[in-house]
């Protein structure tokens, strides 16, 4: 059984950073099954993780799937910007901010996902 390595960082959709996240997911895969959490709003069509074999996800998505009032939120606030981005990218929006901790939540799923990996 393949030990699961977590990486977590700051990977949007283009640029330096996420060909050389793409290099290390690739050299990593070969061994392990690797999973990627972004911090920034990155989309299926990333540069790092096109055309891989890998569980790749963002804070934003994992909350929109784990919080219900969040989800709600982030849809009305899509539908209010009139956006045609996908619901998730809406998830810190003003009345979410007010109501909701989302720098905790984010802590929170964070550790989650630390604890039930074998390397960071």
């Amino acid at each position: 059984m393949k030990q699961n390595v977590l990486i977590i960082g700051l990977v949007d959709n283009f640029g330096g950073r996420e060909i050389e996240v793409k290099n290390i997911i690739v050299a990593l895969s070969k061994q392990y099954d690797v999973r990627l959490i972004s911090l920034l709003h990155m989309s299926n069509e990333s540069v790092a993780i096109e055309g891989l074999n890998c569980n790749a996800t963002t804070i934003f998505k994992e909350l929109y799937n784990t919080d219900l009032v969040l989800k709600i939120l982030s849809i009305i606030s899509k539908i209010y910007n009139r956006s045609s981005k996908v619901s998730f990218f809406f998830i810190e929006n003003s009345l979410s901010k007010k109501w909701f901790n989302i720098f905790n939540k984010k802590v929170t799923l964070l550790e989650k996902e630390i604890n039930k990996s074998d390397a960071i």
